[in-house]
Parts: structure tokens; sequence; C-alpha cells
């Protein structure tokens, strides 16, 4: 397997989505609202690639995330990859090639990372309580992105990985 392909490919187009988000939340900056879409990558790389290639791609754009946002660093990478495992210990057990699964897996995986940081950062405020609207407003409007976006991200990353020459229907889907 190319797994350096896949893994370069891949955190091509987790890049591509972290740059759509950032201008959509810029977009969304005059309501202080922002949306969240960082469970695609994470569901992509868990349902569709091997274990190397996935948890690979998975640190490389949580670190990524670690450089733009004003957290520990390593706390989204040790994040994604939790919620990497867990989703690839779950695949076996759902039709992974399916988009409306992955689309339901992607938004499930947004509204938890979504949630760990909001929750983590929320209760440092003045007034958390107060919040907890807001937090549910950006984890809707997050999830319906998601599950607008979440064919599209799927088919466009297989679309890439074709073109650095990875077939993601011949590879083997095995643990290692």
């Amino acid at each position: 397997m190319s797994t350096l392909r896949t893994v370069l490919a891949t955190v091509a187009c987790g890049w591509l989505l972290l740059v759509v988000t950032r201008e959509i939340n810029h977009a969304f900056a005059s309501a202080a609202l922002s949306v969240f879409t960082f469970g695609l990558p994470l569901a992509f790389a868990a349902l569709r690639l091997d274990f190397t290639s996935g948890w690979r791609s998975v640190i490389c754009l949580g670190l990524m995330a670690d450089a733009l946002a004003p957290v520990r660093f390593g706390l989204h990478a040790l994040l994604y990859l939790v919620i990497f495992l867990l989703i690839f210990r779950v695949r076996q057990r759902v039709p992974r090639e399916e988009n409306l699964v992955g689309t339901v897996i992607s938004i499930l995986a947004t509204v938890v990372v979504h949630a760990a940081f909001t929750l983590n950062y929320i209760w440092y405020g003045p007034t958390p309580g107060r919040l907890m609207s807001r937090v549910l407003m950006e984890a809707g409007l997050s999830s319906l992105l998601v599950a607008l976006v979440a064919p599209w991200y799927f088919s466009f990353t297989e679309h890439v990985l074709s073109w650095f020459g990875v077939d993601l229907r011949r590879e083997t889907r095995g643990l290692f």
C-alpha cells in the first residue's frame, strides 16, 4: 500500500475542508457563530482507509488543527486519534462504503469533537450557562453543514486518492 501518498492526499483534502470551513466561519462572525466540520476527515479515515494510513492522516490533521487553535499542543491530535480509534473499532459492524453511514458517523464525530472542545473551554467563561443555547445552535449548524457536505467530501477525497494512484477498492482493510 502506498501509505505516504494516501496520507498526503487525505491531509490535503482535510486542509481544503479546513480552509473552506474557516471562510464559512468568517462569514458567520457577525452573528457570533461558528461551524465545525472536522468530523468528516475523521470519519473518512476511519471508515475507508487502512489502520496505518488512517491514524497517520488523523495525527497530521490534528497537529494541523493544533497549530491554528489556541489550545495545548497535541490536544486536537489526541482527541482526533481517540475518535478515530472508536470509529475504526466499530467499522466492521456497519456498511462503511455507504454514503449515508459515512454521513451519520461524520455528524456524530463532529458533534462529539465540538462538544468536547466547547465544554472544555466554556467553563472558563464568566457565565457558562448562558452560552448553552449558542453551543446547541453551533452544533446544529455544524451537523447540517456536515450532512450537506459529507457525500461531496467522501467522493472528492476518493477521487483525489485515485489521482495519487491509490485505489481504495483494492486496498486491504485489515488492522495493519
